[in-house]
């Protein structure tokens, strides 16, 4: 498979990467010499005026390789991103889940671009429904144990009325035997 080198830091990057894996440099801000293709040519800061009707010229083939060298970094950020949502509380986790969920949604994105979105979209779907997943799980947890928790109450209650009536019961025979005894002694 054929390889290209950044012109920053000099590492080979897979012919299918647009950004170097090792400092993020734009594969068409690399060297021409060492990537084997002619460099781009420089763009005008906003485009020359056409007269009228005249068709817009065709879209630039760097322009795509800029498209795609701008979603693989921000996919890189993403990632990153996903990997530190972990420290947040629930609630700021589900609020920064749900923003980067409208961010990416593939019809947010020119049509060119929805690919890209969707990729990452799906990323962030995947663990938005791990993370409810979890919070459900930790939910029913909460709720067995105060279940059991209620349960525990409920039999140390009965434990306890059992106890009080078997005192109650207790402390009806003494009396009746001392009664009894009164009875026995004053006849």
């Amino acid at each position: 498979m054929a390889k290209w080198e950044c012109s920053k830091c000099l590492e080979d990057n897979e012919d299918w990467e647009e950004l170097c894996q090792w400092c993020d440099t734009c594969r068409n801000e690399a060297d021409p010499a060492r990537r084997g293709r002619p460099a781009p040519p420089s763009e005008p800061s906003e485009p020359p005026l056409r007269p009228p009707g005249e068709p817009a010229p065709a879209a630039s083939p760097y322009r795509a390789l800029d498209v795609v060298a701008t979603w693989n970094s921000r996919r890189r950020r993403l990632l990153e991103e996903l990997g530190s949502v972990d420290f947040l509380g629930p609630t700021a986790r589900r609020v920064r889940l749900r923003a980067l969920q409208l961010e990416f949604h593939p019809d947010k994105h020119p049509a060119g671009e929805q690919h890209f979105a969707q990729e990452m979209f799906l990323l962030v779907q995947s663990r938005w429904e791990e993370d409810e997943r979890t919070r459900r799980q930790r939910q029913e947890e909460q709720q067995r144990a105060e279940q059991q928790a209620a349960e525990q109450l409920r039999k140390a209650e009965e434990a306890w009325r059992r106890q009080e009536a078997q005192k109650a019961k207790e402390e009806a025979l003494r009396k009746q035997k001392e009664a009894e005894e009164r009875s026995l002694t004053s006849t």
